[in-house]
């Protein structure tokens, strides 16, 4: 149960980090025009325990604007972000024990609470894929806040007997500009 409520409380704090723009037209522009066509670029995160892939043009997020953004303590440890900072590419390694054959559970139990936190969520993907030798987790969903709907790109594998997240989001509306980027970031993953 402590498992769960850590996981419940790391959602939270994954899905508060992508906030609305008042000018939403301009980002997406922006989008078009520099990140997109930016090729993804192999990283190696956690002192080498995992490679994966990154838009070229996305920069680690300041500290001050990461408090602002992901306000608990319980924020992701490694946060990628866009020059507007409304989309994101966070990482969390959690304390939870998992194994690789237990990540379907996690995606059961992880949807069924989200479906009760969020009953208006749009779904789009809740599986689990093969890749690298690694069963990753995937929710894809949009949920809504005051102002906007957010895109929410969630995976999650095993990494040295511990669970850990990816959340990739973005403005909803910018959804068809990421969706197959967010795709090809979880298809790079490799667990060292």
């Amino acid at each position: 149960m402590n498992k769960i409520l850590l996981l419940i409380s790391l959602i939270f704090v994954i899905f508060t980090g992508c906030s609305s723009s008042e000018n939403s037209t301009e980002i997406i522009n922006e989008i078009k025009d520099n990140t997109i066509g930016s090729p993804l670029i192999e990283k190696e995160l956690f002192s080498g325990q995992l490679e994966i892939k990154v838009p070229s043009s996305f920069q680690i997020m300041g500290e001050e604007m990461a408090q602002v953004k992901y306000p608990s303590i319980n924020r992701p440890e490694l946060i990628y972000t866009d020059s507007t900072g409304s989309t994101n590419l966070a990482f969390k390694r959690t304390g939870s024990s998992v194994t690789n054959n237990q990540i379907s559970e996690f995606v059961d139990t992880l949807s069924q609470t989200f479906k009760k936190i969020y009953p208006s969520a749009t779904w789009y993907d809740e599986n689990v894929y093969e890749i690298n030798g690694k069963n990753i987790g995937v929710l894809e969903l949009s949920t809504p806040t005051i102002d906007t709907e957010i895109y929410n790109y969630i995976f999650f594998f095993e990494m040295n007997g511990k669970l850990t997240m990816v959340s990739f989001n973005s403005l909803l509306e910018e959804k068809e500009n990421w969706e197959v980027l967010a795709k090809e970031i979880r298809n790079s993953v490799k667990v060292n």
